[in-house]
């Protein structure tokens, strides 16, 4: 028997249909998930009553015998999501910075700007990497212990080619997870507020800071 209610945790009746569950998980993902001052046990399980609620066969299930089948975590896809929202908050962020309002702006097109410009950024800090990692490998081939004595030198240089190529392994990650966070993005549409004219530059101004500022 599960031990929480799903309908409970997303704040959500049983009658329900799945746009309303969706937009009860909306409402509280932001305050659940670690950057919105929740937690990741928090927002767990908050993705956990969505993931169940929201596909048929398992909910049909659930509302018979109050139990629910916990499928093995997809961690890319979950790495995907965490990654969506915390670029999402930060285009708020930069948007309501400037006083202006997030209603008034695309906030999945900006989005996905964001984490181009993220992904530009991984690649030409990858590219550093990659080139320093070879450079320190020939440094280390160049050093020589003498007779009788250990070549520490060309291990202390080794380790930290090895470091680069971690860190080269987890920019590449980062990359492919902002591919999967764009593609989350690209399934959804945010409807914008209407502004009067006269705000009109203003907002294009603030559109092209916030695509070329947001890190």
């Amino acid at each position: 028997m599960a031990a929480i209610d799903l309908y409970e945790v997303l704040g959500a009746e049983r009658s329900a249909d799945r746009a309303a569950l969706r937009a009860a998980f909306r409402k509280k993902a932001k305050r659940a998930h670690p950057d919105g001052g929740g937690s990741e046990k928090q927002f767990a399980v908050l993705k956990l009553a969505h993931d169940v609620l929201t596909d048929e066969r398992r909910r049909r299930s659930y509302d018979k015998t109050g139990a629910f089948d916990e499928v093995k975590p997809d961690n890319a896809e979950t790495e995907a999501m965490q990654m969506t929202l915390q670029a999402i908050f930060a285009v708020m962020e930069n948007i309501e910075k400037n006083g202006l309002r997030v209603e008034n702006f695309d906030l999945v097109g900006d989005t996905i700007s964001h984490l181009n410009k993220l992904r530009g950024d991984w690649a030409t800090e990858i590219a550093r990497l990659k080139a320093s990692g070879a450079e320190i490998r020939k440094l280390a081939k160049r050093f020589r212990a003498r007779k009788g004595k250990v070549n520490r030198l060309a291990a202390l240089l080794d380790a930290q080619a090895v470091d680069r190529e971690r860190a080269v392994a987890d920019g590449e990650r980062k990359r492919e997870t902002a591919l999967r966070a764009i593609s989350i993005l690209k399934d959804h549409e945010f409807d914008v507020d209407r502004v009067p004219i006269q705000q009109h530059m203003n907002r294009m101004m603030a559109g092209m800071f916030i695509r070329s500022s947001t890190t």
